[in-house]
Parts: C-alpha cells; structure tokens; sequence
C-alpha cells in the first residue's frame, strides 16, 4: 500500500524537510549541512515565503556557501581565508605571492 502523502491543514503537499506547526500554522523547512553535519531550520509564515527560502539555501549548498557563518568565529573564519590563499609563503609577519 502507498504512503500517504504529508499535507498542511489547507491540503498542500508538504516537500521532504517541510512541516507546519499545528498550533500557529508556521511552516518549518529543516536540512543538514552537509560539510558540518549539523541542522539547520527555517521558518515562514506562508509556504511560498518558505519555498523562496528554501530555494536560496540549496543553491547556496550546491555553489559551497556556508549557509551557517553566524556562529562561525573569527580564528574559524580566519582559517577558512588563510586556505584560500595558494603559494603564500610566511615572510617578517607579512605574507608574500611567490
């Protein structure tokens, strides 16, 4: 037998990550990084408003952006910088191009 399909209380079909909250009727889209392996959620009002937004962070996970820099800290954000420098070589505390 087919499993039934997940519907808010208007009778949309919910996506995969996509719930509504039965009390004030927000919906909630929830994924995992896929670098950190953490959770993430969204809320919006309307499931268009949450839809755009859940747009946005896939394409932000397939172009590699780090959808969750709020909590990054700097020493974390320096490192991510400092990786991105190719053929830097330390010189009097400066860094040099080769």
């Amino acid at each position: 037998m087919a499993r039934a399909k997940r519907v808010d209380n208007r009778g949309r079909v919910l996506r995969n990550g996509e719930s509504q909250n039965k009390k004030d009727g927000r919906y909630c889209y929830r994924w995992t990084e896929p670098v950190t392996g953490k959770r993430g959620t969204v809320y919006a009002l309307s499931l268009v408003e949450l839809r755009e937004k859940e747009q946005q962070i896939q394409k932000d996970i397939q172009d590699g952006i780090n959808t969750n820099s709020a909590n990054m800290t700097l020493n974390q954000l320096f490192n991510i910088y400092m990786d991105g420098k190719v053929n830097c070589i330390p010189c009097q505390g400066h860094f040099e191009l080769v």
